[in-house]
């Protein structure tokens, strides 16, 4: 320990010696050497606790003044120099002086932006030398604070007033971050001469201290050989300060937003959040809650989810508490849905079930529906339609699994679960009488090449077509016809009495469509009490588009045999079917006709009624359908055999195909409809 301080002391005469004869670069380096020393010397003697002679000597003779060291009128700190020879200089002076013989130097040299940092790292050392050391700690409570709250100040005003503007244009960006710092550094040591002089809100003012630190601050006008100038005397503003709690108050807000508007021009936002967090607070104790609010709203538009847990829970929950205090029921729902879902991990005096209780309180009081943004309670995974069709027929049920994941901490009941599926294009679908269809209908039946009679197939037409209008959705429309009016359409799929549970969630979703179009989903929302969670869907690509289209009434026939083909002499296995369309039902005792055009033998192989009527020419079968339901399919199994001897006679290999022609009609009472 004892080769250090001589190693130290013979690095400061050596950067004194070329500062003489004007080589500024290697009495920096010096400088800068003797100051890296210093400190490193000084943490080995806080981490072994010895007693070191040199220390004990510093420590016989009390610091009295902390003025702060002059970074424009350097020449002031020569003063300094001999104590620091014989050993007798306190550590505040040492620093001092260091500081302002690197920051002449670095003038000199044309860096002068690269003070500001040399005057952050002098700052964080005596800060943690102050803690570690008993030298310092025996000092006036608020001595090294003080001294700090200077030096920020004129450290700024130094590299503004001594740098070269070109150079200092140069390296704006790195100024501009670290003067925020020296600013926030500043606040910082306000703040904490605030609360050990009980000039903070709420506090009474402790002017015995108040007058303990005065005494260590000299006014620049009284100073000995100090010259005058335009530069701001930062210990007569700080001295105002201490003696008026009002110009404290003031000059603290003043300072908060210069740090906020600092750090948020350099790109801080982390920065910018905290000081936010902490301005907010002073306001709070003030009793200015519609500022406190505002600040804090403003500043946690800053917030980032990167490790930022504990400033977020501190600042949210006083964001919380204004919003309360001023009855702002909307915005504190939706801040203590933030809080609800950031897990209690080791926060101190943060708990989201309490945060979650809370929500479900007013949940159950309102009267009024608020709105609420689904992240990050809720956070959707994906949404699959079972069978990923993208298809469907007018009133097909459309079946949807929405997988998310619930960060709450306790399960939250959903009394509806919905998602929204709003029109991209549509078609123009007018009413249907109940007494017949309209021109619409009919020129439908025609496309479909179904005549337009009165006796159609019970359940012909779509479900619910002739009980509801329908609105055109593309403005085909004048707006003033009962018929066709303007209408953006949406239709739904719902579940409903949903439980989250915190964690993965899988809801089942289901609804009908019952206009034509093509679809997108729109939104989700999930309902609980007076609170709505809505997930905007967004779908530019148009990648989760469906289509409804229309049912289409009647049935289709089919006859196929095993092997495809008919040969002579050989029986073969066939099946007949009836398949009902979407929005069509086949009702019980209609009856179909089936004729096969040329000698034939043909047998039913299941329990259906009918009758056979049998020529050389042909065979017809007249059958009574069963009730077939919509979208169902009746098949009936028979076999045909054409005998051999038949198309010999007629000079045809019975080895090749022989042409068969199946004519088939279904219908209703006597009115045939055929197909």
């Amino acid at each position: 320990m004892i080769a250090s301080m001589h190693l130290f002391h013979l690095q400061i005469n050596l950067a004194v010696a070329f500062e003489m004869i004007l080589h500024n670069s290697d009495a920096l380096e010096y400088f800068n050497a003797a100051s890296c020393l210093l400190e490193v010397t000084l943490s080995r003697i806080a981490k072994t606790n010895e007693s070191v002679v040199w220390l004990d000597r510093i420590a016989s003779n009390p610091c009295t003044s902390w003025d702060y060291p002059s970074l424009i009128e350097t020449n002031y700190s020569w003063k300094y120099l001999p104590a620091i020879e014989d050993g007798s200089c306190p550590l505040l002076h040492i620093r001092t002086f260091l500081l302002s013989r690197q920051a002449r130097l670095l003038f000199a040299l044309d860096k002068g932006w690269n003070v500001s940092q040399t005057c952050i790292s002098t700052l964080h050392a005596m800060s943690r030398e102050r803690k570690e050391l008993k030298v310092l700690q025996a000092m006036p409570v608020g001595a090294v604070e003080s001294w700090a709250y200077m030096t920020c100040f004129e450290a700024i005003q130094a590299i503004m007033m001594q740098s070269n503007p070109d150079s200092l244009m140069s390296a704006a960006s790195s100024f501009l971050h670290v003067r925020a710092e020296l600013w926030d550094y500043a606040h910082e040591k306000l703040r904490t001469l605030g609360v050990l002089c009980g000039l903070m809100p709420k506090d009474n003012c402790k002017t015995e201290l108040i007058k303990t630190i005065q005494s260590g601050i000299t006014k620049r006008a009284e100073l000995a050989g100090f010259k005058e100038q335009s530069s701001e005397d930062h210990g007569q503003n700080l001295i105002s300060l201490l003696q008026n709690q009002q110009a404290f108050k003031t000059s603290y807000l003043t300072l908060g937003e210069m740090v906020i508007g600092a750090y948020k021009h350099a790109g801080r936002k982390r920065m910018a959040f905290k000081a936010g967090s902490m301005m907010a607070e002073f306001h709070k104790d003030l009793g200015l809650w519609v500022e406190a609010e505002q600040l804090l709203s403003d500043v946690c538009s800053y917030y980032s989810e990167d490790q930022w847990s504990h400033l977020f829970i501190k600042a949210y929950s006083l964001l919380a508490e204004c919003q309360n205090k001023l009855q702002m029921e909307d915005k504190y729902v939706s801040t203590m849905v933030l809080l609800a879902s950031v897990p209690a991990l080791n926060i101190i005096g943060h708990d989201p079930v309490i945060w979650m209780d809370k929500i479900m309180q007013i949940s159950k009081k309102s009267v009024y529906q608020k709105l609420l943004s689904w992240e990050p309670l809720m956070v959707l995974n994906k949404i699959v339609l079972q069978g990923n069709k993208t298809v469907y027929s007018i009133k097909d049920e459309i079946i949807a699994e929405v997988d998310l994941k619930y960060n709450g901490p306790k399960e939250m009941k959903v009394a509806i679960a919905s998602m929204t599926y709003s029109a991209v294009s549509s078609v123009l679908i007018k009413q249907t009488s109940p007494s017949g269809p309209t021109t619409a209908a009919k020129s439908e039946l025609e496309e479909l090449n179904l005549d337009n009679g009165a006796d159609t197939l019970s359940h012909s037409r779509p479900i619910g077509m002739s009980s509801k209008r329908y609105r055109s959705l593309d403005g085909g429309g004048s707006g003033r016809s009962s018929d066709s009016k303007q209408k953006v359409f949406e239709f739904y799929l719902t579940n409903r009495q949903v439980v989250l549970q915190p964690g993965h969630n899988k809801i089942i979703l289901s609804g009908k469509a019952n206009a034509l179009g093509q679809y997108t989903r729109s939104k989700i929302s999930l309902k609980s009490g007076s609170l709505d969670f809505i997930l905007p869907l967004l779908d530019d690509d148009n990648s989760t588009m469906i289509s409804i289209e229309p049912c289409k009434p009647g049935v289709a026939v089919s006859f196929d045999s095993d092997i495809g083909v008919f040969l002579a002499g050989y029986p073969l296995m066939c099946t007949l079917s009836f398949q009902a369309g979407s929005g069509t039902a086949i009702p019980s005792k209609s009856k179909a006709i089936v004729t096969f055009i040329g000698a034939c033998e043909v047998k039913l192989l299941a329990p259906v009624k009918h009758t056979a009527t049998n020529d050389e020419n042909q065979t017809e079968i007249l059958l009574e359908l069963p009730e077939v339901l919509p979208s169902a399919t009746l098949s009936i199994p028979l076999t045909v055999f054409v005998p051999a001897a038949c198309v010999i006679t007629n000079g045809i290999d019975p080895l090749n195909e022989v042409p068969i022609v199946l004519a088939l009609c279904v219908f209703n009472t006597c009115v045939h409809r055929f197909m």
